[in-house]
């Protein structure tokens, strides 16, 4: 008979619990608070500042960084979940010592499975863009403003209004699933919408 178990063993995660609610309890409460469903969240751990405060876990992220991870990340998880956070969250190590840095052209099969830092180039920089999830515009012809709801990396000039449909909840609608479909007929008068501020 196969048995199956969630996550890491208990008693695996018992320091991994007491370092973060002795050191990390407040940061997480507030990445709970501040968090949104399917918003990305991460938890970074200086480990030159966990080392001064428990040693063994530093000691056990050195010797099996991957699998440590694992553990913190499970019980930070649990721990978010715990204060009212409903998305995924990852831990991160930052602020590794001195003697842990190779040299890029160093990196070799002997670094496998170990935690390093090393210096790296940027090799495409963008421009950063703001996500508004609704857009609200306003109806030239009957004044109502119809919020529409705005896929992620969308235009957001692609969701606009074409015309006004005062019949079945078109203008003035606050639902993305309202039934004004952006059409284009020769029959059809095309309507000024325009994209406003809204609260």
């Amino acid at each position: 008979m196969t048995t199956y178990r969630i996550g890491p063993d208990e008693r695996d995660l018992t320091s991994w619990e007491s370092y973060l609610s002795e050191f990390e309890l407040n940061r997480i409460k507030r990445l709970a608070s501040e968090g949104e469903d399917d918003d990305w969240r991460s938890l970074k751990l200086n480990l030159n500042e966990l080392r001064a405060k428990n040693e063994k876990i530093y000691e056990r992220i050195l010797n099996d960084p991957i699998s440590e991870l694992e553990k913190g990340e499970f019980v930070l998880q649990r721990m978010l979940e715990e204060h009212g956070g409903h998305f995924e969250i990852n831990l991160q190590f930052v602020g590794l010592d001195k003697e842990y840095y190779v040299k890029p052209e160093q990196i070799s099969s002997k670094n496998v499975d170990t935690i390093i830092w090393f210096d790296a180039g940027i090799m495409w920089v963008s421009q950063l863009k703001p996500w508004f999830k609704k857009a609200a515009w306003k109806c030239d012809k009957c004044k109502c403003v119809t919020l529409v709801d705005n896929k992620k990396s969308y235009d957001i000039q692609k969701n606009k209004p074409m015309r006004c449909v005062p019949k079945n909840g078109g203008c003035g609608s606050f639902s993305s699933d309202s039934p004004y479909i952006p059409v284009q007929t020769g029959d059809l008068p095309v309507t000024k919408f325009e994209l406003i501020q809204y609260q």
